[in-house]
């Protein structure tokens, strides 16, 4: 869907061309969406049920029988390499090894649900103040597993990097939780935030650039999100629209189902579509393959032809 691909037939069509390459190239924060809102809901489910045992119990009722089911039957279906393959590729141990991405979420929905019962007793103590420092905590095991690790932040950067996003949730789960209004002040730096990370979005689909670094663009996500649920949510409390809080309410019930089926079904099916870190793989493949030659080679001095003396002319001239 660039627009670069799409027939110019206007300046309307131009223009709607780019809004739809804007949205395509950051659909996938719609991931950090669902991070958010896992964040706010887990502090509302952990203020019922304070026990970490019983939190354990109720995230594994809910995660683990759908995500068995899905990952044992589409892995048997297309796998390969024996027993320990299989069980590497089900319980989604090559996310760290080798970057394999597909249902990569689950493997942080994990991590975090075993260390959220300590993140919530510090967000409920010190509420603002403890989530700054959490992010700060994040990112800086983010940036030292960039240094130190590169290869394996390079198989999990995408989830390191989407920490904060997580954290501003159970943040705001606090505020929900504790009714406390949102200023019109909050809900205006919101909007400001929101339209320039549009606009930024934007300019980059009109000079058909990219960010290269993905660290950048997962944590411009983190405003990016944060500001749009906030947006969201002010919406919502102007406006009643019963059926579409049903329709939205329904699927927040079979979200993580519908995130499994559609996780295994593009990565299966004809309508496979592409993933942010297998583009940027493929990207990378494609400037190596274009890359110039070595220096070596095309620097190395090269030899004269030497004329050929008068002996050989004249033997040429007499040919």
């Amino acid at each position: 869907m660039h627009f670069a691909t799409i027939p110019a037939l206007g300046k309307a069509s131009t223009a709607a061309a780019v809004l739809l390459n804007t949205v395509r190239s950051h659909g996938n924060a719609g991931v950090d969406v669902f991070l958010l809102l896992s964040g706010l809901g887990l502090y509302y489910s952990f203020e019922k049920m304070p026990k970490a045992l019983a939190f354990y119990r109720k995230r594994a009722v809910r995660v683990l029988p759908p995500f068995l089911i899905v990952s044992v039957i589409w892995t048997g279906m297309d796998c390969a390499g024996g027993l320990g393959v299989f069980l590497k590729r089900v319980f989604l141990l090559d996310f760290f090894t080798q970057g394999n991405t597909t249902c990569w979420y689950v493997n942080l929905l994990v991590i975090l649900y075993l260390l959220y019962p300590l993140l919530h007793r510090f967000l409920r103590k010190r509420g603002c103040l403890a989530a700054a420092v959490l992010i700060a905590v994040s990112v800086g095991i983010a940036f030292a597993l960039r240094f130190l690790t590169p290869g394996l932040y390079g198989n999990i950067s995408l989830a390191v990097c989407r920490l904060p996003v997580f954290i501003c949730g159970a943040w705001l789960g606090r505020l929900v939780y504790e009714k406390k209004a949102v200023s019109r002040l909050w809900i205006g730096a919101a909007a400001v935030v929101y339209a320039a990370c549009w606009i930024f979005f934007l300019i980059l689909s009109i000079r058909q650039t990219e960010l290269t670094d993905d660290m950048v663009q997962f944590y411009l996500y983190c405003p990016f999100t944060v500001s749009g649920v906030l947006l969201g949510s002010a919406f919502f409390s102007r406006f009643s629209l019963a059926r579409l809080r049903h329709v939205l309410a329904w699927f927040g019930g079979y979200s993580f189902e519908i995130y499994l089926l559609y996780e295994k079904t593009a990565m299966r099916g004809s309508l496979q579509l592409p993933d942010a870190h297998a583009a940027d793989a493929e990207k990378g493949r494609e400037t190596v393959k274009q890359a110039p030659p070595c220096r070596a080679h095309t620097c190395a001095p090269q030899r004269k032809q030497r004329r050929p003396c008068g002996k050989f002319r004249r033997r040429e001239a007499e040919q």
